[in-house]
């Protein structure tokens, strides 16, 4: 059933209709992800990228590279939900973490 021209949000149909209109835009965040030692991941509205080691240098990368491929592709990135911030800080405590005392007692 149609509502206003538009699926009900949360529609069975809703995952699979994603797929087909992001299958170009998850072909290019996969190989940009991939040349930059990432993987890309996403559900339906959310895009992950997962990194460890030396590969993590280049997040100021994927995060530019992203906004672009997702404007080009004529989608838009929610800024209420960009969670780079959250990263940095993330990053931050790991890094002070594994720079600290190696005995937690």
């Amino acid at each position: 059933m149609l509502l206003s021209g538009t699926h009900p949000q949360g529609s069975p149909a809703s995952p699979a209709i994603t797929n087909l209109l992001c299958r170009r835009l998850d072909r290019r965040l996969t190989a940009m992800a991939e040349n930059l030692g990432f993987t890309y991941t996403r559900y339906p509205d959310d895009l992950t990228f997962s990194a460890s080691g030396d590969s993590l240098r280049h997040i100021c990368n994927i995060l530019k590279r992203t906004d672009s491929i997702v404007t080009h592709e004529g989608f838009v990135i929610n800024q209420e939900k960009n969670l780079e911030e959250e990263f940095r800080i993330q990053n931050s405590e790991l890094s002070n973490l594994l720079e600290g005392d190696s005995d937690p007692h």
